[in-house]
């Protein structure tokens, strides 16, 4: 993809979207969270987002701060896909794919 080719995303949603990638990690790595995820992707969201002491983080709200066809894709997902996505992202993070972003944190290889 060509610099040209890159959308053009504001800064506060994409720190927002950083924030929420934090909180589907968190829904990916727990067995009972993904299981609720495919059936009430919102409420689980806010359930794992209430977890979180970082305000900033608890502060977020579903439909704003995951994008929607993210969200679509998320939704379309049962557990055991969920959980797939899950090993595949601590995979790269393991294997070292992926690079620190101050005040966002980690950030995979695109």
């Amino acid at each position: 993809m060509s610099d040209s080719d890159d959308p053009k995303v504001p800064a506060e949603t994409i720190l927002a979207a950083s924030r929420a990638l934090e909180i589907i990690g968190v829904i990916l790595e727990d067995d009972e969270l993904r299981g609720a995820f495919s059936t009430a992707p919102e409420a689980t969201f806010n359930s794992a987002r209430d977890r979180s002491e970082d305000l900033a983080v608890r502060s977020l709200e579903y439909q704003a701060a995951v994008p929607e066809e993210t969200r679509q894709v998320l939704e379309s997902m049962d557990a055991r896909q969920l959980d797939l996505l899950g090993q595949f992202g601590a995979a790269l993070i393991k294997d070292g794919m992926y690079f620190d972003v101050p005040g966002v944190g980690r950030c995979y290889i695109k």
